[in-house]
């Protein structure tokens, strides 16, 4: 699970970070909008995408998370995804 999300986290920031890296050190700074939006996009789909691949990727992510929506109220079990009781 950490090999998929480290390795999704270096490809979605790769774009962005030589982006910056680049301009940083050339002389005449490369100012593609469609490409800085494309970057800024990539990073936050990587925000996106990090709790779908814990689930995906992990039980104790999902049991951790089904606790937290759902809650003990007066002895029931109250389930905020599928109010039921």
């Amino acid at each position: 699970m950490l090999v998929v999300v480290v390795a999704s986290f270096a490809t979605l920031w790769l774009p962005y970070r030589a982006y910056v890296v680049y301009n940083s050190f050339a002389r005449r700074r490369y100012m593609n909008r469609w490409f800085l939006l494309s970057c800024r996009l990539a990073v936050y789909a990587n925000s996106a995408i990090n709790p779908l691949l814990y689930n995906a990727m992990s039980a104790k992510f999902r049991h951790a998370f089904t606790t937290l929506l759902c809650h003990r109220h007066d002895g029931n079990t109250f389930c905020v995804t599928c109010s039921a009781f």
